[in-house]
C-alpha cells in the first residue's frame, strides 16, 4: 500500500473525512486504491465512497478494469455502473480496444456474459 493511501485510510478512520484528493477530486488510482485498503480493513463507508467516485469517473478507457476491480472487492453499484455503460453507452468498440477488455476477456468471461445480457436486454427494449 503506498503510503499516501495509507495515511488517507489512516485519517479517514480518525477523522471520517477525506482530503480532496482522496474525495474524488484527485486521481482516479487514488480512488481505486482507498476502495481496495476499505475493503480490506472493513471500512464500508469509505468503501461505498470510493466505489461513487469511480463510478463518476467510468470511460470506454477503463471501463473494463473497473469492472474487473467490482468483482474482485465485490462492490455490487460500481459493477453495476460498470455493466450498464459497457451494455448502453454505444461505445463497446472502444471498451473492447483497451487493454483491461483483452485482460478481462482473459480472466473473467462470466462478467462479459453479464454485460451482453444486459446489452442484449437493452437492445431488445428499443
Amino acid at each position: 500500500m503506498r503510503p499516501t493511501v495509507f495515511d488517507a485510510l489512516l485519517r479517514y478512520i480518525y477523522t471520517n473525512a477525506l482530503l480532496p484528493a482522496a474525495a474524488g477530486d484527485g486521481d482516479e488510482a487514488m480512488a481505486w486504491d482507498l476502495l481496495v485498503a476499505a475493503d480490506r480493513y472493513g471500512v464500508e463507508r469509505l468503501k461505498m465512497i470510493c466505489e461513487s467516485t469511480l463510478c463518476k469517473r467510468l470511460n470506454a478507457g477503463n471501463v473494463a478494469d473497473m469492472l474487473a476491480l467490482s468483482d474482485r472487492q465485490n462492490c455490487e453499484t460500481l459493477k453495476d455502473a460498470c455493466i450498464e455503460f459497457m451494455a448502453t453507452s454505444g461505445r463497446m468498440k472502444e471498451v473492447e480496444a483497451s487493454p483491461g477488455y483483452l485482460q478481462l476477456r482473459a480472466t473473467c468471461p462470466l462478467l462479459l456474459v453479464e454485460v451482453f445480457e444486459k446489452s442484449s436486454k437493452f437492445h431488445d427494449n428499443d
